[in-house]
């Protein structure tokens, strides 16, 4: 595909020009220029004369921008897409290769969890989930290959990515069908002996085919998500401003919070809530996911006084069976939010850096507090401000934004199942 093409020099368009006559695919308008000062009427014919010739070939083309135009593209000469998924208008996704692996990345831009039902331009070998949040690798057990492309269907929540990377030999290991997995909301993975199993966080019935013969399985026993309601106790910290414990009866945006302080805060505040969780919730062959729902901006997950981890990004959600224990639970959550709601709160405030000036530029030389490593002047004191920028990032009047732990907060639990005589 051609592009920044419009002037080219002499021995640019001669490559181009034989790339075509070889019956390469060319996009693009054709070259308007020949580069340089001096040419020659030859080279300039011969500039011309390439051109109307790279531009007759049938394997040229002009403008191919629409979905439309690519597919009568591909569809004319034969080619596969590199990715392809379905009831996805704008994907947006990467695709490198090493000496033995396809490494690809995709991400749930939707605020749903979605289906991703996909065509990769590779065979032969076993697709694999890789989740760089985790760092762990799920082979995926049902997909099938044709005509130069591998199906595959996965399950994304919100905002989560994903790595599928296509590296082990898919030669004689056993494969279902994905039709399966687009039919009903379970995985389907291989383990380490490349043995079929099921992971499901809901009872369902499958109808499995394999080998060419049909079987019933049931995936049931499995413990249903635990949402935990009720109030909490939010305690906010002294150096960020605000040295008080609230009790949340629900759990709400700080931006949204009819307290001021609370509303301006940023920096840590610590939730904590007691919970119970029943015995069958601890099997061996369950995996207990605690999901936060939203967060804004990061948590430091604690359960019973052990931390379990940090989580950052979508999903916020984070495994913590080693930490559960049958009976009463205590869940600490630390979240931490930007401090944009402290900078925009601050500008109403009275200025006491001496970098700022009235017409709203500010001093040629640092200030001596600065300079000095010392606090800004009246930090902390009622009616001035909090922080100090050089640069003006906010102003007044500009909306706050989401703050805090906002859930909802739930158990969600994943049970695996072997699928047997195979």
């Amino acid at each position: 595909m051609l592009k920044n093409h419009d002037t080219l020099s002499l021995a640019s368009v001669a490559k181009i020009h034989q790339f075509a006559k070889q019956g390469g695919i060319i996009i693009g308008e054709p070259i308007q220029h020949l580069a340089g000062r001096n040419n020659t009427p030859e080279q300039q014919q011969k500039f011309e004369q390439m051109v109307k010739a790279i531009w007759a070939q049938p394997t040229t083309h002009k403008n191919v921008k629409t979905v439309k135009q690519w597919q009568a593209l591909y569809d004319q000469h034969g080619f596969n897409f590199d990715l392809r998924i379905k009831n996805t208008k704008d994907l947006f996704y990467t695709h490198r290769q090493t000496a033995n692996q396809d490494i690809y990345f995709v991400y749930n831009d939707s605020g749903e969890r979605k289906l991703f039902d996909a065509s990769f331009e590779v065979t032969g070998k076993v697709p694999e989930l890789w989740d760089a949040n985790t760092g762990k690798i799920k082979k995926i057990a049902a997909f099938n290959s044709d005509q130069g492309l591998t199906h595959v269907a996965f399950r994304l929540e919100p905002n989560e990515s994903v790595f599928i990377v296509f590296n082990d030999s898919a030669k004689g290991k056993p494969v279902l069908s994905p039709q399966l997995v687009r039919d009903n909301d379970v995985q389907a993975v291989y383990d380490e002996q490349f043995a079929i199993k099921f992971v499901a966080n809901a009872n369902q019935n499958l109808a499995i085919e394999l080998n060419g013969k049909r079987q019933q399985m049931d995936l049931m026993g499995i413990p249903a998500e635990q949402t935990l309601e009720g109030s909490w106790q939010v305690s906010f910290k002294e150096e960020y401003g605000l040295d008080q414990t609230f009790t949340f009866d629900e759990l709400s945006n700080w931006k949204d919070s009819p307290n001021p302080e609370i509303r301006a805060y940023s920096g840590i505040a610590t939730y904590t809530k007691n919970f119970t969780v029943s015995a069958d919730l601890l099997a061996r062959n369950q995996e207990v996911t605690l999901d936060l729902g939203k967060v804004s901006d990061s948590a430091q997950v604690f359960i019973n006084g052990q931390e379990v981890g940090t989580t950052w990004l979508a999903p916020f959600a984070l495994n913590v069976s080693p930490y559960l224990q049958a009976g009463e639970n205590v869940l600490t959550v630390k979240v931490a939010n930007s401090w944009s709601n402290r900078l925009i709160t601050d500008e109403d405030l009275i200025d006491s850096s001496n970098y700022w000036q009235e017409n709203g530029k500010h001093v040629p030389i640092m200030p001596d507090w600065y300079t000095n490593n010392q606090p800004l002047p009246n930090f902390g004191k009622k009616g001035h401000r909090r922080t100090f920028t050089t640069f003006k990032f906010v102003k007044s009047g500009d909306p706050l934004v989401d703050s805090g732990l906002l859930g909802p907060v739930r158990l969600v639990t994943n049970k695996s199942f072997k699928l047997a005589n195979h």
